[in-house]
């Protein structure tokens, strides 16, 4: 049996004129996708894959960290059902911070998934 849990998210990114703001708090997301967010972060530390994501159920949000040789970029990809049936999309890629973003983070998301688990 595969667990969900729903999370809450905020996001505010800012750009040269004003921000882009995003709050849900339903996002779902499987255990899974946290082991496999994590097995990526160790594979792009040991230098043997270049891309590690988080992603919801049905990938509505998606986190993503792609190494291209000594660069690191942040992708986040949202997607939000509309009453029209259509999506409303934003795509958001930065530069990020290796040392932030794939060893403390890839620590974090081990030490969350390892109390996740316990639960």
């Amino acid at each position: 049996m595969s667990w969900e849990y729903f999370f809450e998210v905020r996001c505010c990114f800012r750009h040269p004129t004003g921000y882009f703001k995003y709050f849900a708090d339903d996002v779902c997301v499987e255990p899974d996708s946290f082991a496999h967010f994590v097995a990526g972060l160790r594979n792009i530390q040991q230098g043997t894959a270049e891309v590690a994501a988080l992603k919801s159920v049905g990938e509505m949000l998606v986190f993503q960290l792609d190494q291209r040789g000594r660069d690191l970029d942040l992708r986040l990809s949202i997607r939000e059902s509309l009453p029209t049936g259509k999506l409303a999309e934003f795509n958001v890629a930065c530069e990020a911070d290796f040392d932030l973003f794939v060893n403390k983070l890839s620590q974090e998301v081990t030490e969350f998934l390892s109390e996740l688990r316990k639960a």
